[in-house]
């Protein structure tokens, strides 16, 4: 009889242990976000194709706030604070890739940023003193420093996208430009290739009848610009 009462005040413990332990309350906390850019850009490239020493090619490429950013339903947030800056553009795709055809450094497109002006078409941003600044290798030159605003609250001064205006001036080639009898174009800058930075190929001239051969410089520029999320300011209602 004392073994019976004995065993049951151990499953009597055993089963009120497992009654406390199931009795503990458990909760789920389901976590997630949604990550999005904050600024959106208009293209991933701008081409200006096959230019003339001495013509002003003028280009703009458009970015702005993004459409999270911009929701109605993100109150945190009200600006973007961003930069613009060089970085060399890596000499793959550059015509002709030979020995003969003389990459910057050996690796990269001939400088463009020299002979480029920017401007801010919305005015979300200001350009220092760098615009014309050659980057080194592996490194970024900061031109510029802006701020993207969203449209809230109703009444602030808002300026939700704007436009990286540029404006080209193509450069002359060293032997090919006399300053004396060269006019100067509206709104072209003068600037200059030098030796080591074009190269000469022999090309095809014709009248429709005849066709003869003569030397021709060339050259490939290019540079890749970057927009930069820097930071963002919170809104305070």
């Amino acid at each position: 009889m004392k073994k019976i009462l004995f065993l049951a005040a151990v499953l009597l413990v055993v089963f009120s242990g497992v009654s406390a332990v199931s009795a503990y309350e458990g909760h789920l906390i389901d976590i997630k976000a949604h990550v999005e850019n904050a600024i959106g850009v208009n293209t991933i490239e701008l081409n200006m194709g096959t230019v003339f020493p001495q013509e002003v090619f003028e280009a703009q490429i458009p970015f702005g706030l993004s459409q999270s950013f911009m929701s109605s339903n993100q109150l945190r947030l009200s600006s973007v604070n961003y930069e613009l800056a060089w970085e060399l553009k890596p000499g793959v795709g550059a015509t002709p890739l030979t020995s003969a055809n003389p990459l910057y450094l050996g690796s990269y497109y001939e400088p463009l940023n020299p002979f480029l002006k920017v401007t801010s078409l919305d005015g979300t941003f200001t350009t220092n003193g760098n615009v014309n600044t050659v980057p080194a290798p592996g490194a970024a030159v900061v031109f510029a420093t802006g701020q993207l605003t969203k449209i809230w609250p109703s009444g602030y001064n808002t300026q939700s996208m704007d436009y990286v205006h540029l404006t080209f001036s193509v450069p002359v080639f060293q032997g090919y430009y006399n300053s004396i009898t060269d006019p100067t174009p509206t709104n072209w800058v003068y600037g200059m290739l030098n030796n080591g930075q074009f190269v000469t190929a022999t090309e095809n001239i014709s009248n429709g009848t005849q066709t003869l051969t003569a030397p021709v410089p060339n050259a490939d520029l290019g540079i890749d610009l970057k927009i930069q999320v820097t930071g963002f300011v919170p809104h305070i209602q």
